[in-house]
């Protein structure tokens, strides 16, 4: 069963969703998309130094948000999305509840 991982949307977050992503094979960053960056904008601008941080990122499942922020440079906080998160993680729980009654 995949670990889903979601954080913030500023350079540090995107880099530990990678970093786990290459340490743990099953470990697939969560809810990184375009349109989920734009609901959780910050005014908090994202200075050259840690854009370029953002350049290091390879993994295909960032990527589009990663060409966003370059765009928008600003970092967006995933407690401003926080009532979609709740709602997204049960649509996917629900999911995988099959599995885990197999599990218990």
């Amino acid at each position: 069963m995949p670990v889903l991982y979601n954080g913030d949307y500023d350079p540090e977050g995107l880099m530990i969703a990678q970093r786990l992503c290459n340490r743990f094979g099953n470990v697939s960053p969560w809810y990184y998309h375009c349109e989920a960056y734009g609901k959780c904008m910050s005014d908090r601008k994202i200075f050259e130094r840690r854009l370029i941080q953002l350049r290091e990122l390879s993994h295909p499942a960032l990527k589009l948000v990663v060409e966003e922020m370059e765009k928008h440079k600003k970092a967006g906080y995933q407690e401003y999305i926080v009532e979609e998160l709740i709602g997204a993680s049960a649509r996917v729980t629900e999911k995988y509840e099959p599995c885990l009654d197999a599990v218990y």
